[in-house]
């Protein structure tokens, strides 16, 4: 049965009255808009423990401090942006997941007047030996030598390499991590095995599964071997 248009008006009115209050709301709801988003960046040691010790301001020097660059391009939000708790929260497991920083927090507050995302961080020590020496009963050694940078010159990226001495054999193991190559999502690396008896590596790239909100991915990787 068809209603007149006297009832279907009202109806329509009612629709869209509803729709106008849940489109105001939802705007109410947006978080301040973010004016400015701040990084303060530190080092291994603060300048207050730097000045206790000689040793802290020597593993100063030699450690990079992680650039400003990487930390923003794993943020899940921006200047101009509404603040958003939830890509705050997850900016955060992010950047822990990498496993390079001491401290770190995401904050807000007002600067001028003007609402700020402060995101401060301290480096952990990123430059790791990798030593491991064995003898056995007949008097043959085996052991790694070697060296894993997982903060390469501050950009976040993992650099490892070793002199491999087995039983039966001995060569270099070489790996390369590099993510958010020149800034951009696509991550890119490979392992390397030149030993005695043969070659070997294998290597991946794309653009993986970063967030909880990545909808698409898409990765290529491999594996070649001459031994």
């Amino acid at each position: 049965m068809r209603l007149p248009f006297t009832v279907w008006g009202p109806l329509a009115l009612v629709t869209l009255t509803g729709s106008a209050d849940a489109r105001a709301q939802a705007v109410g709801a947006a978080g301040p808009v973010i004016d400015t988003v701040v990084i303060v960046r530190d080092n291994v040691f603060s300048d207050q423990q730097a000045q206790t010790s000689t040793v802290f301001r020597v593993m100063n020097k030699l450690h990079i401090t992680t650039r400003p660059g990487f930390i923003r391009n794993n943020l899940l939000f921006k200047q101009g942006e509404p603040y958003d708790s939830a890509r705050v929260s997850e900016s955060e497991r992010i950047l822990r997941s990498r496993q390079i920083f001491r401290e770190l927090t995401i904050d807000t507050t007002h600067i001028d007047d003007k609402f700020a995302v402060v995101v401060r961080t301290q480096d952990g020590w990123s430059t790791k030996p990798k030593f491991k020496f064995q003898v056995a009963s007949d008097g043959n050694w085996t052991g790694t030598f070697g060296i894993n940078e997982v903060n390469l010159l501050g950009t976040g990226n993992q650099f490892y390499i070793a002199y491999v001495k087995e039983v039966d054999r001995d060569g270099l193991n070489l790996t390369l991590d590099f993510q958010r190559l020149f800034g951009s999502n696509f991550d890119a690396g490979g392992n390397y095995a030149g030993l005695s008896d043969g070659r070997n590596g294998n290597w991946k790239a794309g653009l993986p599964f970063r967030a909880f909100e990545t909808r698409n991915s898409l990765m290529y990787d491999g594996l070649a071997a001459d031994q």
